[in-house]
């Protein structure tokens, strides 16, 4: 039964741990420890990079990256990558 479930728990596992580790980058800069980064969006760990490459990496593993379901989640999340990486740089820019 779990199988079924394996491709959202994996996205949901992805997300919530980048969500965790977002203080580490900004306490390597800083020394100084910034735990109500753990709720903010944006930012490095990507959450939604993350999600996305643990779905679609979890659906590859499942069909052994043969099935329909993983080459759109590939496509899906090459998309949300290359926003993401966009977003951030113009980001910079301003």
């Amino acid at each position: 039964m779990l199988e079924k479930f394996y491709p959202i728990i994996a996205a949901i596992s992805a997300n919530l741990l980048a969500q965790i580790f977002k203080p580490i980058p900004h306490f390597i800069q800083t020394k100084e420890w910034k735990w109500t980064l753990i709720f903010d969006s944006g930012g490095f760990p990507s959450s939604h990079s993350s999600l996305v490459v643990g779905l679609t990496t979890a659906l590859g593993l499942q069909s052994n990256f043969q099935s329909n379901e993983f080459f759109i989640a590939a496509v899906f999340s090459l998309t949300v990558l290359y926003d993401a990486a966009n977003v951030r740089y113009y980001t910079g820019q301003n």
